[in-house]
């Protein structure tokens, strides 16, 4: 057994450990809101997170509601052989569009903001069911945070028939950056506003994979 002098030490030690590891975990943690204020949920301040809700129109005139559902990127920050830097200095989640047929498509969404005030902010998307449906598909976006309750985006679309992924210089729904501004609201906004803009079906192009 170990003398009480002996006894003294372990427990000093033991106490430095901890305070140790208590310093390190809230400096991690400062460190960690000072670099991304955007995902602070405890600063009482707005985020980038939560649920967006915005509308467009393409070149070729088509009618798209659009909701966006955005996390912090949850990717373990080490691996067995290496750290992982920048593992969760991104946002992930779903994104969801539909037209005036009423159809719906879904997104997973990934993305990276450039910047602490996410004055520039770019992803893409991935269509979560498979195989995708056919039709008009959002590509990727880009844009800019106000830092409140403002997200102003531009979106891509290609047309996507079977296992092709179809853009065209010519065609008005695919030649250009479209922009699409979004409000934080819920997926019961998104889903209202998709009913509003349920009307006659667009002609689609005919498409040659």
């Amino acid at each position: 057994m170990p003398s009480p002098p002996a006894r003294r030490g372990i427990k000093r030690a033991l106490a430095v450990l901890v305070i140790g590891g208590v310093a390190v975990w809230y400096v991690g943690q400062r460190l960690d809101h000072w670099m991304y204020p955007w995902a602070d949920t405890t600063s009482g301040r707005p985020v980038l997170l939560g649920s967006w809700v915005g509308q467009l129109t393409t070149g070729g005139k088509r009618p798209r509601v659009v909701w966006m559902d955005i996390v912090r990127e949850q990717r373990p920050r080490a691996t067995r052989h290496r750290r992982c830097r920048g593992c969760d200095d991104g946002i992930e989640g779903t994104l969801r569009t539909c037209d005036e047929r009423g159809r719906i498509w879904q997104y997973r969404l990934s993305g990276t903001p450039e910047d602490r005030a996410v004055t520039r902010l770019q992803g893409s998307t991935l269509p979560i069911d498979s195989p995708p449906p056919d039709g008009l598909s959002l590509s990727s976006f880009r844009g800019s945070w106000d830092g409140a309750d403002a997200l102003n985006l531009e979106v891509q679309f290609y047309w996507r028939k079977g296992a092709s992924a179809i853009t065209s210089s010519a065609d008005p729904d695919t030649q250009g950056w479209v922009p699409l501004p979004l409000r934080r609201n819920t997926e019961a906004e998104f889903t209202a506003r998709c009913k509003r803009i349920a009307g006659p079906a667009i002609a689609e192009r005919e498409l040659v994979p």
